[in-house]
């Protein structure tokens, strides 16, 4: 038995067997313990006072009698811990620190960790007036400085992660998916997987240890897509896809009408993230550690989640957090000499991310390098099949305004200096490089450098009329990039509009070839913007503005020319005005109202001002996108293509 008590000095940990000869003091002297006192195994984790530390958690070890202090918050001041709960191995507990205010702790009894940071930054989130283990999870009460104080929870257990690489074999009106199965925890393991078809909804299910299932009922002739989810008792994972597979034509695994897809969409899934606690689909790769200044990291993509081991390239969204200088970061496929391009473009203590197609090394994997110190996140949303033509080539720099020491692959397009406002700059990109003659669109990371008033880039193929969309939104003194497929003219150039005087770089990293039909490039148009009276492609925008933790459903088919049986789109997601630090994530979902979206994000912005990113997103059963939102904002959202 162990209580706190007192001979006439401080509250001390007492522990007894009944008897009086059995019953002592076990904490030292000139020490402070209160309550709650909580039993981990053969110990007791406790807040325990010293006058170096402060209060801090303390812990009892009932088999040596020796105590320990965690100390959370360096120095006399302490992080004094409350309200302890224990589940499955580990005591929970809030504590404050100077860093990240009150938020919600861990301790196996000889490490402790920081287990949320709702409310980034020294503001408090976590409530020291309520944590109660309910049905295996910690539930607390907590204010993520938007939404108020509301309930929270937490759970040691994950959902589970996406189905590995989905097949299909096509039958006569049917296709028996196959896929490799979902990693779940001990405690919350697989209960079942779901198979829903694109078009039309049918579905399959079946339990563990089966990995196949047939969907019936479905057209001859007709493409499908295929999507399987795991459950388990705490939520569903993210839906493995496949390739396009057509019942009544048997093809082979990834095979469509007119053989491999080019580009095959998956469920977005995170594959690196350098910041401790972080969390990737697969739990790889995570908290590898902040890149130094001028330092390469090699991330192994092939092979995992759901990007098969023979794929060639991936499209990735690369997320650069909190920079300690200015800088840029190049993704690559870990050649012996790096490129002289950038992905992303940043400032000091920025957050932003860019959207790129690279291709994977022999060994399938990419490297980033980075300018200047950073953390790094890499999002995954699709890869190129190995049976496809090639697409993905070295990147390259095709356009630099700038001059001097700034150059192109060859000594093409460069210099001349930032353009004028308002004026179209025409770049040759077909028959440079690796980009053939008769290539129909090409795989672009477009950036405005230092530009002198706030403004926006349009790339299109030379048409007539420049698009009422955008691709890059800048403001003043920015520099920005943006990625994404770039439909060319019939001479294989694009277009480059710019509302204000900038000087502009021009990176591509792959190409659409002649002939391939899977992917559509379309004249950019407006889909959807949240600010009232907006000119969209089919009508007016009604609003309203997005609230915060709100997810919004878009239609995608059905509108410019995009028929039903498309798949997945590209996409161009701008963020105006903010109300604070926030991220965008696209997504397929069915009902905006019950969808959680991915551990993954399209788009990040600390501060007030406008930003933009494309992506290549999956379509939902009906066509659409979700787009959830962190911060009250207005969102705009641009079609640039689609595959079908």
């Amino acid at each position: 038995m162990a209580f706190v008590g007192s001979d006439g000095g401080d509250d001390s940990l007492w522990v007894s067997d009944g008897t009086d000869a059995g019953t002592r003091r076990v904490s030292p002297d000139g020490t402070d313990v209160r309550t709650p006192l909580t039993v981990l195994d053969d110990s007791i984790v406790m807040p325990g006072f010293t006058s170096p530390s402060g209060f801090e958690p303390w812990v009892y070890d009932g088999g040596t009698g020796a105590t320990r202090t965690l100390d959370i918050e360096p120095g006399p001041v302490g992080s004094d811990p409350e309200l302890m709960v224990e589940l499955n191995g580990y005591v929970y507990f809030v504590a404050r620190t100077t860093a990240a205010g009150s938020e919600l702790w861990r301790t196996d009894g000889t490490t402790v960790e920081r287990v949320t940071d709702i409310r980034p930054g020294p503001a408090s989130s976590v409530s020291s007036e309520f944590l109660e283990v309910v049905d295996n999870q910690v539930w607390f009460a907590a204010d993520d400085g938007v939404t108020g104080t509301e309930m929270w929870f937490v759970t040691d257990s994950p959902a589970p992660t996406a189905p590995g690489v989905v097949t299909g074999v096509a039958g006569n009106r049917s296709v028996a998916v196959s896929w490799a199965a979902s990693a779940a925890a001990a405690d919350a393991p697989v209960l079942g997987y779901t198979v829903t078809a694109a078009p039309g909804g049918a579905t399959c299910s079946t339990v563990p240890p089966a990995t196949t299932c047939t969907v019936t009922g479905l057209t001859n002739g007709t493409a499908y897509r295929f999507s399987v989810v795991a459950t388990n008792r705490v939520g569903s994972s993210p839906a493995g896809l496949s390739a396009h597979i057509t019942p009544g034509s048997p093809t082979g695994p990834g095979q469509g009408q007119g053989g491999a897809d080019v580009l095959v969409p998956v469920a977005p899934a995170r594959y690196w993230d350098t910041r401790a606690g972080q969390p990737t689909g697969d739990n790889q790769q995570s908290g590898t550690g902040r890149l130094a200044a001028g330092g390469t990291y090699e991330v192994p993509v092939a092979g995992r989640l759901n990007v098969p081991a023979d794929a060639t390239a991936i499209v990735a969204n690369l997320t650069v957090i909190e920079a300690n200088a200015a800088g840029f970061a190049t993704i690559y496929p870990c050649t012996d000499e790096r490129p002289n391009v950038s992905a992303a473009n940043y400032s000091p203590g920025d957050v932003l991310a860019n959207n790129v197609v690279v291709p994977l090394s022999a060994n399938g994997s990419v490297c980033v390098f980075t300018r200047a110190g950073a953390d790094f996140a890499l999002d995954v949303n699709g890869y190129v099949d190995a049976d496809a033509p090639d697409t993905a080539i070295g990147p390259a720099r095709y356009l630099d305004t700038r001059g001097g020491q700034f150059v192109t692959f060859d000594h093409d397009h460069e210099g001349g200096g930032p353009v004028a406002a308002r004026s179209i700059t025409r770049v040759q990109v077909t028959g440079r490089g690796d980009v053939p003659a008769g290539a129909t669109a090409a795989m672009v990371n477009l950036t405005a450098v230092s530009p002198a008033a706030d403004g926006y880039l349009t790339a299109y193929p030379c048409t007539t009329d420049v698009p009422w969309a955008s691709t890059v939104n800048y403001m003043a003194g920015q520099v920005v990039p943006n990625g994404g497929v770039a439909p060319l003219s019939a001479t294989g150039e694009l277009c480059i509009y710019s509302l204000a005087a900038t000087d502009i770089l021009l990176d591509v990293t792959g190409f659409v070839p002649a002939g391939v039909d899977s992917i559509v490039s379309l004249e950019p148009a407006r889909l959807f913007d949240s600010r009232p009276g907006g000119e969209l492609v089919d009508g007016t925008s009604a609003g309203p503005r997005l609230a915060a933790g709100s997810t919004v459903k878009v239609q995608v088919t059905g509108r410019h020319g995009i028929p039903a049986s498309a798949t997945a789109a590209f996409l161009n997601v701008a963020l105006v005005f903010p109300d604070g630090p926030t991220f965008v994530t696209l997504f397929a979902c069915d009902d905006p109202g019950t969808a959680v979206p991915p551990r993954t994000s399209n788009l990040n912005l600390v501060t007030g001002g406008v930003r933009a990113n494309n992506a290549l997103t999956a379509l939902s059963s009906d066509g659409a996108v979700c787009v959830y939102n962190r911060s009250g904002a207005d969102l705009v959202l641009d079609v640039t293509g689609y595959l079908r």
